[in-house]
């Protein structure tokens, strides 16, 4: 496969028929079967997340999300305010994170519950649930800022867990349910304890 840009997993209940969704510079988001087959594409997506229930989250380019049933019919549909999503962990809805440096809770109705800002020319580029609410991990382009991590309570307030070393870009995601960070080199950042502890 060419051109691609991201590949998730999604989450399978048994009975869905896909495994994957490879979202591509050309074709869109292709989603695809447990034999590898494309099951489901969606045209001008740029981001794919899944729920266990077999639905998508897609936004495309224009700023604007959706999510759809397994028949790839649009179930709702929510204007972002930004180019592009980052990342989404989602729930009985979906935490997006957005390039403008915002997270936006999208409830199960497609109705956005609350918005929170990231601290002033930060990104988010990394969301995943924990527990009752999130974790989320802030950049800026400046290596002069330590990235942080985050917890994101039910209501959208925003509590330092750990700064964490090394440039931003070095940091793939959480891992653990969001105990640990994983980095490219596979060192790892215990956030209970804040420091690294491998790597």
């Amino acid at each position: 496969m060419r051109h691609v840009q991201d590949v998730r997993a999604l989450p399978d209940d048994g009975g869905t028929r896909w495994v994957a969704g490879v979202v591509t510079s050309r074709q869109g988001c292709l989603v695809l079967g447990r034999t590898g087959g494309t099951r489901l594409r969606v045209a001008g997506a740029a981001f794919v997340a899944g729920w266990a229930d077999g639905s998508l989250l897609v936004a495309d380019r224009t700023g604007t999300a959706r999510r759809l049933a397994r028949d790839g019919s649009p179930l709702w549909q929510v204007p972002l305010r930004s180019f592009a999503v980052l990342d989404a962990a989602v729930d009985e809805g979906a935490l997006v994170s957005v390039a403008s440096g915002r997270l936006l809770y999208v409830g199960a109705d497609g109705v956005v519950a609350w918005s929170a800002a990231a601290p002033e020319r930060e990104s988010i580029p990394k969301v995943r649930a924990v527990g009752d609410g999130w974790v989320c991990l802030s950049t800026a382009s400046s290596r002069r800022t330590v990235p942080t991590v985050w917890r994101v309570g039910r209501a959208g307030e925003l509590t330092p867990v750990a700064e964490v070393p090394a440039p931003p870009d070095t940091w793939l995601g959480f891992v653990g349910g969001g105990r640990y960070l994983l980095g490219r080199d596979g060192g790892t950042v215990d956030l209970g304890a804040g420091q690294r502890v491998a790597g």
